[in-house]
C-alpha cells in the first residue's frame, strides 16, 4: 500500500468515526449548518435553499453535494446586454466583439509567453470565488466558486453567450465535492482569466485542494491576472483599480443593489447559523457580475491593444502602457501609434491628487522611448521630427531632448550641419534661461549637465568638419 493510499485509509476511517459519533451523541452533536435553526427565532425561521437560491440545482458528488447554478447572459451585436436578473455584459466598442483571435496575442505579451499565443477565447475560463474571509488564511475557505466562459458560434460572436456556472457549497463538510467537480470543470479550459487571483484566489484554491486531498492542477494552466494590467493602465486616472470601480469608470457599469464584498463572509456565517439566508442571492448575483465584468473587460483591454484610435482611450498613461506593450511584444510599429496618440492627448502639468497612489509617467521618458522606437525601425528622420516637435512646443525647457536631438543628428542622420545647428539653439536658449534667472535648483542642474555634453560634443562635431 502506497503512502498516499495510507492516507486515505486514515482519513476514511476518521469519516466513520464522525458519523458514529454523531449518531450515539443522539442529536445533540451537530453540523454547523444546523445549528441555528433550534436557535433562530420563530419569526426569523430558515428559509430552504431551495427558495432562496431556486436556479441553484444539488448534485451528489461522492460523500458530498454541491449546488449548481446556471447563467446565461447573451452577447449582443451591439456590445450591451442585460440578464433578467441585472447582470450587465458590456463593451463600449462593436469591433471588440469582431477580433476574438486578438485575445491570444493579448495573452502571450501580459504573460511573456511565446507558447501562448494561440489561446481561443473559447479556451479561457473567467474565474472568482467569495470566500470565509478576506485575507485568507489557513481557516478560510471558499464557498461559492463561479467559472464564466464564452460560448461562441462558428468561432463568431454573432448569436454568442457568456455562460456563468456556479458551485455553492451549503456547509463545511461539503468542501471536497466542491474541489472535485472544480476540478473537473477546468479541465476543459487551458486558460485561466482573474482578478487578483494570483495573489489570493488561486492560492487559496490550492491550499484547501491540499488540505482536501485533491489535486486542482491550477499551476498547468495559463493565468492571466487582469488587476496588474488594470493598474498600468487606468490607476493613472481612476486611482482605486477595485473591479467595482473599474467597472464604473472604464466599462460604464453601475451596479444596483450589490453587496459589498467585504460583508460576504458574515453572510456565509449567518446562513450557518440558520440566519438571514435570503442574503445569499445578493452574494450569488455579486460573483455573477464580477465574473461577466472579467469577460467585458478582457475584451476592452485586448481591442485598444490593438486599436490605438480608440475613442474611449482617455488619457496618455492608458496609451503609454499601451505601448510598452506592445513594445514588450516586438510590435514597434504598433508602439508608435500607441506613443502618437499619448503625445497628442492632453498632458497633465502636475500629477493629480498629489500624496495618492496616482503616478503619471513622465513625458521626457515618454519621448525617449518613442524617439527609441524610432531608431530600431531604422528611422531616425521621424525620430528627430518628434525631438523637434518636443523641443519648439515645451518652450526648450527640456535639456535632455536637445541632448537626444544632437545624437540623432550626428550619429543616425549623419547629418552635422544640423547636429551644429541644434547645439547652438540649445546654448541660445541656455543663456537666454540664465539671464532671466530661472536655472535655480535642480532645472538648472540639468541645464549645467546638459551644456557640459552639448559642449564636447559641439567640439567633435567642428574637428570633424575640420573647422577646429
Amino acid at each position: 500500500m502506497s503512502f498516499e493510499d495510507k492516507l486515505d485509509e486514515i482519513a476514511r476511517r476518521k469519516r466513520e468515526r464522525i458519523q458514529e459519533a454523531l449518531k450515539a451523541a443522539g442529536g445533540k452533536l451537530r453540523l454547523a449548518s444546523e445549528l441555528g435553526e433550534s436557535r433562530a427565532r420563530a419569526e426569523t425561521r430558515t428559509l430552504p435553499l431551495a427558495c432562496v437560491l431556486p436556479h441553484f440545482q444539488r448534485v451528489e458528488i461522492g460523500e458530498g453535494a454541491v449546488y449548481r447554478g446556471i447563467a446565461e447572459v447573451p452577447v449582443s451585436p451591439t456590445g450591451e446586454a442585460t440578464h433578467e436578473r441585472g447582470y450587465w455584459f458590456r463593451v463600449l466598442r462593436e469591433e471588440a466583439l469582431t477580433k476574438p483571435q486578438c485575445i491570444g496575442r493579448l495573452f502571450q505579451v501580459v504573460v511573456q509567453d511565446a507558447e501562448v499565443g494561440g489561446v481561443a477565447l473559447p479556451q479561457i475560463a473567467f474565474l472568482d470565488t467569495e470566500t470565509t474571509g478576506l485575507v485568507g488564511g489557513a481557516g478560510t475557505m471558499a464557498f461559492l466558486v463561479g467559472l464564466g466562459y464564452f460560448r461562441l458560434n462558428d468561432d463568431s460572436f454573432l448569436g454568442a453567450t457568456f455562460v456563468c456556472e456556479q458551485y455553492f457549497v451549503e456547509d463545511y463538510c461539503h468542501e471536497p465535492a466542491l474541489l472535485k467537480v472544480l476540478r473537473e470543470r477546468l479541465a476543459d479550459f487551458r486558460a485561466l482569466v482573474t482578478y487578483n487571483g494570483a495573489g489570493y484566489d488561486l492560492p487559496l484554491l490550492e491550499s484547501r485542494g491540499i488540505l482536501n486531498r485533491v489535486r486542482l492542477g491550477l499551476g498547468t494552466k495559463v493565468h492571466l491576472d487582469l488587476l496588474p494590467v488594470a493598474r498600468r493602465l487606468f490607476k493613472p486616472r481612476i486611482g482605486s483599480c477595485s473591479l467595482r470601480n473599474v467597472e464604473a469608470c472604464v466599462l460604464g457599469i453601475e451596479r444596483e443593489h450589490d453587496i459589498p464584498g467585504s460583508m460576504i463572509p458574515q453572510v456565509y456565517f449567518d446562513h450557518l447559523r440558520g440566519m438571514g439566508r435570503e442574503r445569499l442571492a445578493l452574494v450569488v448575483d455579486h460573483n455573477v457580475q464580477d465574473i461577466v465584468s472579467l469577460g467585458a473587460l478582457l475584451l476592452h483591454i485586448a481591442d485598444t491593444f490593438h486599436a490605438p484610435e480608440h475613442p474611449h482611450l482617455a488619457s496618455a498613461a492608458e496609451s503609454v502602457a499601451l505601448a510598452r506593450l506592445a513594445v514588450k511584444a516586438g510590435d514597434l510599429p504598433l508602439a508608435v501609434q500607441h506613443y502618437e496618440r499619448a503625445l497628442a492627448t492632453e498632458w497633465p502639468s502636475v500629477e493629480p491628487d498629489e500624496g495618492k497612489a496616482r503616478r503619471y509617467p513622465e513625458r521626457i521618458q515618454v519621448v525617449r522611448e518613442f524617439v527609441r522606437c524610432y531608431r530600431r525601425l531604422r528611422q531616425p528622420h521621424l525620430a528627430a521630427r518628434v525631438l523637434e516637435t518636443e523641443c519648439t512646443t515645451r518652450g526648450g525647457h527640456v535639456p535632455e531632448l536637445f541632448v537626444e536631438w544632437a545624437k540623432v543628428a550626428e550619429r543616425e542622420l549623419r547629418d552635422l550641419e544640423l547636429g551644429l545647428q541644434v547645439i547652438d539653439r540649445a546654448l541660445r536658449q541656455y543663456e537666454f534661461l540664465r539671464g532671466i534667472h530661472l536655472l535655480s535648483g535642480a532645472f538648472g542642474v540639468r541645464w549645467c549637465a546638459a551644456v557640459e555634453m552639448l559642449h564636447r560634443r559641439r567640439s567633435r562635431i567642428l574637428q570633424r568638419l575640420g573647422t577646429l
